[in-house]
């Protein structure tokens, strides 16, 4: 197990951590989902730490193995932000309105949740991307620079979709291994909604890699 790995694996156990008292306090079922969707926000890391020596070794049934674990898995991270929704119906602040003045909530519990879920979502973002670049520099190296555009515009893509099944239909990864009721919702539940949201979560996924490639690129200077 390289740095990296025992790195993640301790900041997740911290964060588990400090769920606990979270979880006490707040008495909040987002504070317990958070765990596991951090938890399968990592999973993309480990499997593209794997990616790259499929290649190395020149097995294809590796590199096959771990990239397609590692496109299922991928959506989890970028999935995160769209937890942020649990805060819905939080008031952070009110306005006085004898004087229009905007007073912010004493209320520490809410606080708490807006850390804790953003810490949460910073962790699996970062996680997501961290492996997205390793397999995109993986990829440069193996098929040239210019197809590897296209085949990061491609997972953005995917990956955009599957937030979108994911939050508004309720997929998880493995439900790719019930191909039926998988397919038949998927095509039932196609319209011009599904389409745009796609494509939101889709620029969203290039953008926030473009800003993490920014952050990577200083530090390999």
């Amino acid at each position: 197990m390289g740095p990296t790995e025992q790195s993640m694996i301790l900041f997740f156990a911290i964060y588990v951590l400090i769920s606990l008292p979270v979880i006490i306090i707040t008495r909040r079922f987002i504070h317990i989902m958070m765990i596991w969707n951090v938890f399968l926000a990592l999973l993309p890391l480990f499997f593209s730490l794997q990616f790259p020596s499929g290649w190395i070794n020149r097995d294809k049934k590796r590199v096959w193995l771990f990239g397609v674990l590692w496109l299922l898995f991928f959506p989890n991270a970028p999935y995160m932000i769209t937890d942020f929704i649990h805060l819905q119906g939080f008031s952070f602040y009110t306005f006085n309105t004898q004087d229009s003045q905007m007073v912010y909530s004493t209320h520490l519990s809410i606080w708490i949740s807006l850390i804790h879920i953003g810490i949460g979502v910073l962790m699996g973002t970062y996680s997501g991307m961290l492996s997205f670049h390793i397999v995109r520099s993986a990829l440069i190296r193996n098929i040239g620079i210019a197809a590897t555009h296209v085949v990061v515009i491609l997972i953005s893509l995917i990956s955009g979709y599957a937030v979108y099944i994911g939050r508004f239909l309720r997929f998880n990864s493995w439900d790719i291994f019930r191909p039926a009721a998988f397919l038949s919702q998927l095509f039932s539940h196609f319209n011009l909604f599904s389409a745009g949201i796609s494509l939101l979560f889709s620029l969203y996924i290039l953008l926030v890699f473009w800003l993490f490639e920014i952050v990577f690129s200083f530090q390999h200077r």
